[in-house]
């Protein structure tokens, strides 16, 4: 079968929730330079909903694939391949297992960052949710001395027969092909790609960060991000 280098967590200029300086067309673009065959865009709280994008991915010989990056009890999980009326805005775990027993293998669902200190992150709750979830992620942020967050994820899905899959989770366009996943599939179409994962050994395309990109990733990414977060809770 033939190996697609896929990366399903992306953000554009399109979130709602945090300021990005670039849009969906130009990470379509930056994603082929990448040597990427599938991506998703994933934003906060809202699922992804641009037809001319997928369409022009698709001249490209990209798949998109429309997700979200839902809160769900508290926790975020990135829903894959799902349309708007089908994540309201009061979404519970209840509602994601009877979304994946009518959509089957259409839908896919995976924890990002799962044991990274933030108290949204699933990694406490992954026990009770584990038949909710298909994967779970390898986040791109570890360093070659200190990468706990990432082996707890490994040791967890290995002990539950998870796949892990590394995701850009980009915030700029220069975190696009840094940490991705390959997998054989028989097609380049969702549903092929989610079996796939499901079933076929992953290989993770994965480096960690070096001191420059470190500086970069703050100074460029996160510092920005947190006062934009700040001046949204200041602001009357």
């Amino acid at each position: 079968m033939p190996a697609f280098n896929i990366d399903l967590h992306h953000h554009c200029s399109s979130d709602p929730v945090d300021r990005l300086f670039y849009n969906d067309f130009q990470l379509v673009d930056q994603s082929v330079a990448a040597g990427l065959h599938a991506i998703a865009i994933t934003p906060h709280g809202s699922v992804y909903h641009h037809p001319a994008a997928i369409l022009y991915a698709r001249t490209k010989g990209l798949l998109l694939i429309p997700g979200i990056e839902k809160m769900i009890e508290g926790r975020e999980i990135v829903l894959l391949n799902v349309q708007p009326d089908e994540i309201p805005d009061t979404f519970t775990f209840a509602d994601l297992q009877a979304l994946r027993e009518k959509r089957g293998n259409s839908v896919f669902a995976f924890a990002p960052h799962p044991f990274y200190p933030r108290s949204t992150c699933a990694g406490p709750v992954l026990n009770e949710i584990k038949g909710l979830i298909d994967a779970v992620e390898y986040a791109h942020l570890y360093f070659s001395f200190y990468n706990r967050p990432n082996q707890i994820a490994v040791d967890w899905a290995r002990a539950n027969g998870k796949p892990v899959i590394a995701n850009s989770d980009s915030h700029d366009l220069s975190m696009v092909g840094k940490n991705y996943t390959v997998i054989e599939a028989e097609n380049a179409d969702a549903c092929s790609l989610f079996t796939a994962l499901k079933t076929n050994p992953t290989r993770l395309v994965s480096q960690p960060y070096s001191l420059k990109r470190t500086l970069f990733f703050f100074g460029r990414v996160m510092f920005p991000l947190q006062l934009h977060h700040l001046g949204k809770y200041l602001r009357p």
